[in-house]
């Protein structure tokens, strides 16, 4: 119900907080997936850093909210990556970021991989 003479808004404001948690490490690797800050406002961008246990090789990265948004396969030359997501009402409540790390010269059933 409205007051008469009081006009209702002709715009709404919305605001969206999307929280990331990170520094998971596997007890069986040295992959570390760290955000640089746990609290992300609608339209920042999130820098998150990874390490990996081997130099070179690759990194599977995905970001995923009830499914695989995106997925990309990075050849590292080093064992660090820092990559930036520009944070937008599609990642609320939460998104993930999964990494997997090859070693140079991964086959199929070797052990040189790190989740």
């Amino acid at each position: 119900m409205t007051e008469v003479g009081v006009e209702p808004p002709d715009t709404s404001i919305s605001d969206t907080i999307v929280y990331i948690t990170g520094d998971f490490v596997d007890r069986n690797s040295s992959l570390r997936v760290i955000p640089e800050k746990t609290i992300y406002q609608d339209g920042e961008v999130a820098r998150v850093f990874i390490t990996s246990p081997f130099s070179g090789g690759y990194i599977y990265l995905t970001r995923e909210r009830g499914g695989v948004i995106d997925h990309e396969y990075i050849a590292m030359s080093g064992n660090t990556l820092t990559r930036e997501y520009k944070i937008d009402g599609s990642y609320y409540p939460n998104v993930y970021i999964g990494a997997v790390a090859y070693a140079s010269g991964y086959t199929p059933g070797d052990r040189n991989y790190a989740v």
